[in-house]
């Protein structure tokens, strides 16, 4: 009989101690659960975030003469000479300029960034690539391009004009002693691909090469 009561009242004192180890452990979960939840809110990222190097911070110099001719090639579609004169041509121009405090960035990256979008087409020329090629965010470089766009618009009129009729009728003579007689000139066609059919006529829009243009 003593026996048995004793079983029964360590039976009960072990419930007792489970039920309280159950507790105990329900509230450090709640606790746990609390702190990660106010960890949580009171941060806007949990993981440390490493700020990359903007190209903004990049120096004219180092960029025109660190930079091999090829990849500068590559990436504007022009020699350093030609580059740093139409930096010289649109650097003036008012677009680039603005009353923020904040000023623009250097006009030789805009026109950089602009140029390097103006050479390629398709995913070569998407504001993902600008981003990672550039240090800058995809806002900015379209921002970069409308700029450029403008400012080398604006100089069409003195660059992209039709020959006068004693132009016209020195190319010709020019041209009559190279076996072109009665031409003033020929230029060369540059495609623009396009980024999809259009909707009429798109038929007409394809090249030999099955690309829309």
């Amino acid at each position: 009989m003593a026996v048995a009561l004793m079983d029964e009242e360590n039976d009960e004192l072990l419930n007792d101690n489970l039920t309280a180890d159950s507790d105990l452990r329900l509230i450090s979960d709640v606790d746990d659960v609390s702190e990660m939840l106010q960890l949580v809110q009171s941060s806007r990222y949990l993981v440390y975030r490493e700020r990359a190097i903007s190209a903004t911070q990049f120096h004219a110099d180092i960029f025109l003469q660190t930079t091999p001719n090829s990849r500068f090639r590559t990436r504007t579609r022009m020699d350093k000479d030609s580059f740093k004169l139409v930096v010289d041509e649109i650097k003036d121009n008012p677009v680039f300029y603005n009353r923020s405090p904040f000023a623009h960035a250097p006009v030789w990256l805009q026109l950089a960034v602009a140029l390097d979008r103006f050479g390629h087409y398709g995913s070569g020329a998407s504001l993902n690539r600008s981003q990672e090629l550039w240090d800058i965010r995809k806002g900015t470089a379209d921002d970069y391009t409308d700029r450029v766009f403008k400012a080398l618009n604006e100089l069409s009129s003195r660059y992209a004009k039709w020959p006068s009729a004693d132009e016209r009728r020195q190319t010709s003579r020019r041209m009559a002693s190279k076996g072109f007689r009665d031409c003033i000139g020929f230029i060369d066609g540059t495609t623009i691909a396009l980024s999809q059919k259009p909707a009429i006529d798109g038929e007409c829009f394809f090249l030999r090469s099955k690309a829309a243009l």
